[in-house]
């Protein structure tokens, strides 16, 4: 059986790609980051496997939890939506300052 392969099965590393007996090849575990850092962004969302980023569509802001899937690499991430909102206030008749 190849040294690649699990159950009969070609195993690929999750991280490069690479041929590997493992999830994760030896030279992603010593050489890179694992497991991967959570992501945080103001503007987009960054999958914490690929670190591929797109931004959001405000109709799909949740507070809760949720998995979605890596659009690049395929990888499912926990996602949540922290939101804040700032109320301006002004008297009527006054300009507002920029």
């Amino acid at each position: 059986m190849s040294e690649n392969m699990i159950g009969g099965t070609p195993y690929n590393c999750a991280m490069c790609g690479m041929p590997s007996g493992n999830e994760i090849c030896y030279d992603c575990r010593t050489t890179k980051r694992w497991p991967p850092d959570s992501q945080s962004d103001t503007c987009n969302v960054i999958c914490p496997w690929c670190e591929a980023a797109y931004q959001a569509e405000a109709r799909d802001f949740d507070e809760d939890e949720r998995v979605e899937e890596c659009f690049k690499c395929g990888k499912a991430y926990i996602l949540y939506d922290e939101m804040e909102i700032i109320h301006h206030t002004r008297p009527v008749g006054v300009k507002q300052n920029k």
